[in-house]
């Protein structure tokens, strides 16, 4: 049993956001992570077909993620993919998120950094 997440939109100085979470609700189900950083993030990307000049993969904190450009919209973006805890020969949740600067301007070490630090499930109320 899983519970899928998803929210995306433009901010009003043009970044571009998109995050994912999937989670399963017991502990028979897992979630596995066998494709690799890049290939998660382009089926996680509404544009995913259209990547281009995809970086290594690189680690932060507890997230792998690449660079790449958008070939359709001309924008430079990262991507991210964060694992939960193991369960069962895979993990408890899988998290992704992309995050596109406006047309023309590069993504930096701060753009990033802070998408992933702020990207975080919220526990639940009680």
């Amino acid at each position: 049993m899983f519970r899928q997440w998803a929210a995306f939109g433009t901010s009003r100085d043009g970044y571009y956001a998109q995050l994912f979470l999937w989670e399963g609700q017991n502990s028979y189900s897992y979630l596995s992570a066998d494709e690799t950083t890049a290939d998660f993030v382009k089926w996680v990307f509404e544009d995913g077909k259209s990547i281009a000049q995809v970086s290594p993969v690189a680690r932060y904190k507890d997230a792998d993620y690449v660079t790449f450009t958008d070939g359709k919209m001309g924008r430079s973006c990262m991507g991210f993919r964060r694992v939960g805890m193991p369960q069962r020969g895979g993990y408890d949740s899988l998290m992704g998120g992309i995050l596109c600067t406006p047309r023309g301007k590069a993504i930096g070490q701060v753009d990033f950094s802070t998408f992933i630090d702020n990207a975080r499930v919220q526990p639940q109320p009680r």
